[in-house]
């Protein structure tokens, strides 16, 4: 959803377009393969200057000093992630009953983020946002508002608050 909103705000994503729209996500991932070999090679962050790239927090530890980051942390519970991850795994056939459990995997799930967040705010080449994933389908104007501000000003923000489906919010927690 985030990169949705990017790329209607006017932020063009950097995407490979090789993981295409399905079920468990209707509008696309908006992925870029080469973020998952960051931790060995990281020489194509120049080409995602001005751009929307999307990278999940443990690797983020991998992106080399000498650019201006602007990171939008967007936190989801736990609980929520880990039904939405069980349901994908489901569908796909993939789901293991015998795996480590929820109670297992979110303390762990929950460390890495803290983690992560801390590693951005002590980098002096990073700016970080930290938004909550309920909060763009309860407050969306506040929520566009708050990206647009962070990321200088001037995008459109009714583009990007369009993009926000409720429909889409599948796995709520109470």
């Amino acid at each position: 959803m985030m990169m949705k909103m990017l790329e209607a705000g006017g932020i063009p994503p950097l995407t490979d377009g090789l993981r295409i729209a399905d079920e468990d996500n209707p509008r696309g991932y908006f992925e870029w393969e080469g973020v998952k070999r960051l931790e060995k090679d990281a020489g194509f962050v120049p080409e995602a200057r001005g751009r929307a790239l999307k990278v999940i927090s443990e690797l983020l530890y991998h992106l080399p000093e000498g650019e201006a980051y602007r990171v939008i942390f967007l936190r989801r519970k736990i609980a929520e992630i880990l039904r939405s991850q069980e349901q994908m795994l489901r569908r796909r056939g993939t789901f293991r009953a015998d795996g480590p459990g929820d109670g297992m995997i979110a303390p762990i799930l929950e460390k890495s983020a803290l983690k992560a967040m801390n590693f951005v705010a002590d980098r002096k080449d990073m700016l970080m946002l930290v938004l909550d994933y309920h909060t763009a389908f309860e407050e969306t104007g506040t929520m566009v508002g708050k990206i647009d501000d962070f990321l200088g000003g001037g995008l459109d923000r009714e583009a990007m608050a369009a993009v926000v489906d409720p429909a889409l919010y599948r796995q709520r927690s109470n």
